[in-house]
């Protein structure tokens, strides 16, 4: 009777490690944003590969100025359909978005993905990322961020990613280039 009492709380415990852990699947959605928005701006011109680990600086930069409407995006919904342009960005989200990069707030280090650590700045030997908060719509089915990277000399860009909320997490919708090096 206690081996049986045993081996049902070994597997309650089994149970509750194997679903109450953190894993990959498990981000939340600002960490999933901020994941998908990373490996976009590296996959894009970037003149080096995604390092295994990501080193953010402590504060994101501010963009000069934002895209007028007619800016078109590099990338696009899988490719299918006419490239996306600024003003097709939902007018609310952009705005939201001018605001939050206006302020040049930093970006919190429980918002990153588990292999994105947060940096002393950009005087480290590490390429670094620049992100800035990310914007959502009213119904939180869409957001912008910028990403940018510092791989020093003339390596370095920067994004800012357009992302739509899917029944299977977000994807990358569009990447508005803004500089690169």
């Amino acid at each position: 009777m206690g081996s049986g009492r045993t081996f049902r709380a070994a597997s309650l415990g089994l149970t509750l490690m194997l679903f109450c852990r953190p894993g990959a699947a498990q981000l939340t959605t600002a960490q999933e944003i901020y994941e998908r928005a990373i490996s976009a701006l590296f996959r894009e011109d970037v003149d080096m590969g995604r390092p295994r680990t990501v080193y953010v600086a402590n504060s994101s930069d501010t963009l000069a100025r934002l895209p007028d409407s007619s800016y078109q995006a590099r990338s696009w919904d899988n490719g299918s359909g006419p490239r996306l342009v600024w003003g097709d960005v939902p007018l609310q989200l952009r705005t939201q978005f001018r605001d939050i990069v206006d302020h040049s707030s930093p970006v919190a280090a429980a918002n990153l993905p588990p292999n994105v650590l947060l940096s002393g700045g950009k005087s480290s030997r590490r390429t670094l990322v620049s992100l800035s908060p990310i914007a959502f719509a009213p119904d939180s089915s869409q957001a912008l961020v910028y990403v940018g990277v510092h791989c020093g000399g003339l390596c370095g860009g920067a994004d800012i990613v357009y992302l739509r909320k899917a029944n299977t997490g977000w994807i990358v919708a569009a990447t508005f280039p803004m500089w690169r090096s």
